[in-house]
């Protein structure tokens, strides 16, 4: 009996005690990505159309960033915060 109780009282610090961790990786940036701070050199207007479904897996996030690109390496980030949304 009392040999049961120490057991299940290791078994609940055990399972108490360890930590979850997601097992899916967050997005990261590609390695290759640097951001240009060169600036209001040229305007470029770009019109991007996101759809998505319900079925969507459940580990995705309701956070987007876009990254643009040219020839010459220059790069615009564009995060959450700047993109406008419009039903």
């Amino acid at each position: 009996m009392i040999r049961a109780v120490y057991f299940l009282l290791l078994l609940a610090f055990t399972l108490t005690s360890s930590q979850a961790s997601s097992i899916i990786p967050r997005p990261q940036p590609r390695s290759s990505f640097k951001v240009n701070t060169t600036q209001n050199l040229g305007s470029c207007s770009y019109t991007v159309i996101i759809t998505t479904s319900c079925s969507s897996p459940k580990y995705t996030y309701d956070h987007i960033s876009l990254d643009f690109g040219d020839a010459y390496g220059y790069e615009v980030l564009f995060t959450n915060s700047q993109i406008l949304y419009s039903p």
